[in-house]
Parts: structure tokens; C-alpha cells; sequence
């Protein structure tokens, strides 16, 4: 027969070890400890999907989301891809669909954080690895 012993108190999580997450104690401040991670003082778990908001239409966006977070996102990553945004040298193009302000500001209405994955290299199956055709013709 094998026992199992089950301490009856755990000593706090060590804090402070790690120089990650914001300064203490701030409304929304995300923290390190050795256990986990918490914001605005309470544990927090993130939970992570990917939409790239360059590859859908800005009407969709919302509909979208939405369903993202009903599947439990809590955040959601994006690519900045260079080629989307300055398709010719020294033009760029943050409208219509490649609003990425507008993109981020749907997240927060639906309580949604982001991650910008900026590059220069995206990773996101992008052609060129999302560096415009004229970095790599001259």
C-alpha cells in the first residue's frame, strides 16, 4: 500500500523574480509569479487565437470575432504584414480592410486583448514572408 501526503498549507508564490509584466499593483496591471500569472490582482489564464484582419473583409470583422470569443479567445494575435501596407515603396495603406486601428478597436469593444505580431518577417504563410516584392527586386 502507498501513501499520499497532501500538505495542508502552500507557501505563497514567490513574487517579484521575474522582471515581466507591468509595474504593481495598476487597475489592469498583469503580473508574473512562479505559479501563474494574474491581472489586476486576480490569477489570469490567456487564451490565444490567430486572425489575421488584412484576410477578411472589415464588414466580417465583428461577426468574426464574435465567434472567436465564443469559442473562449481571450486574445487575439494579428500579423502586421508589410506587403499589405506599403505594396510600393514609401506608399502606404492603412484603410478598408488593413485598418488595423479599426481592427484593434473592435477587439476592445468585445473585450477582446491583441497581440500585433510586427515584423519585418510574418510568418503567417505570407508571400515573400509579408516583405513587399520591392525590398526583394532591388
Amino acid at each position: 500500500m502507498q501513501r499520499l501526503s497532501v500538505p495542508g498549507e502552500l507557501a505563497p508564490p514567490l513574487q517579484g523574480h521575474l522582471r515581466l509584466g507591468d509595474p504593481a499593483h495598476g487597475p489592469d496591471a498583469i503580473e508574473v509569479n512562479s505559479r501563474h500569472l494574474t491581472r489586476g490582482g486576480r490569477p489570469w489564464f490567456p487564451v490565444m487565437g490567430e486572425f489575421h484582419y488584412g484576410r477578411y473583409p472589415v464588414g466580417e470583422w465583428r461577426e468574426e470575432l464574435l465567434k472567436v470569443r465564443a469559442g473562449g479567445v481571450t486574445a487575439v494575435s494579428t500579423y502586421v504584414f508589410w506587403n499589405l501596407h506599403e505594396e510600393r515603396r514609401g506608399v502606404f495603406d492603412w484603410t478598408g480592410d488593413r485598418d488595423l486601428r479599426r481592427f484593434v478597436m473592435t477587439c476592445a469593444e468585445l473585450g477582446l486583448d491583441v497581440v500585433a505580431r510586427i515584423g519585418p518577417w510574418g510568418h503567417g504563410e505570407s508571400r515573400n514572408g509579408g516583405f513587399p516584392d520591392w525590398v526583394l527586386a532591388g
